[in-house]
Order: structure tokens, then C-alpha cells, then sequence
């Protein structure tokens, strides 16, 4: 069952990255190949999406200065012209908890993720 990933970052310095189409960024450990990446920066919402690439590792992640976390090359990374504020996916998705305070990683499942994915998509355009 493929998962959707919504990933934190932060518009100082990480915009930058993101631009580059392809980051290591910090993931769960239970990301797969193929699963869905979504960045949300703060008050910007979610601003871009991707694809996990590779199979978290933590090696990887504590080269790169993450002490006890997993990361994962997240590719075709693509930003969206507007992003999907916090408000917005509280008020369409109210089961969903993790917008009221967005300070790490969350996964859903596929139906749900699939359900976000369209709003985020409708709402934020690429």
C-alpha cells in the first residue's frame, strides 16, 4: 500500500533546494520507493511535491548531520504556483490531526493520501 509523506522544511534556504528537482531530505523509516512526498514550509502550506527515490538510511541521514533519523533522496520535486495553507487542510480534512501543529514528518494511507492529493492539486496548481 503506497503512503503520502508530508515532509517540513523551511522557506530560508530550503526553497532553494528544493528547486533543484532532487534533495535528501529527512523521511519515516517506513518510506518506500514510490511513495508520494509533500514539503509544507510553515505558513506557505504545502509548496511542493515529490517521489521517494531511495529506501530511507540512516547512515545516509547522520552523515548529512540528522542524529537518529532516516532520509531518503526525494526526486521530481515540483513546486506549486500557490500553496495549501494548514486552515485550508483543517477545515477540508478535520480527522486529519497533523495540520493543527506541523512539526515533523506525517504519513497517511492511500485512501486518505489520495483524498489530500487531489484537494492539494485542485487548490495549490503546479
Amino acid at each position: 500500500m503506497d503512503q503520502h509523506h508530508f515532509l517540513v522544511c523551511n522557506l530560508n534556504g530550503d526553497n532553494e533546494q528544493l528547486e533543484n528537482g532532487e534533495v535528501h531530505w529527512i523521511v519515516p523509516k517506513t518510506a518506500k520507493i514510490g511513495d508520494k512526498a509533500f514539503f509544507f514550509a510553515g505558513i506557505d502550506g504545502i509548496i511542493a511535491r515529490g517521489i521517494i527515490k531511495t529506501a530511507p538510511n540512516k547512515q545516509d541521514a547522520i552523515k548529512l548531520g540528522w542524529e537518529n533519523r532516516y532520509s531518503s533522496v526525494v526526486s521530481e520535486i515540483e513546486g506549486y504556483q500557490y500553496g495549501v495553507d494548514a486552515n485550508a487542510l483543517i477545515d477540508k480534512f478535520p480527522e486529519w490531526k497533523w495540520p493543527t501543529y506541523p512539526r515533523s514528518y506525517n504519513s497517511v494511507e492511500e485512501k486518505l493520501g489520495e483524498e489530500i492529493e487531489k484537494f492539494i492539486d485542485a487548490t495549490a496548481r503546479t
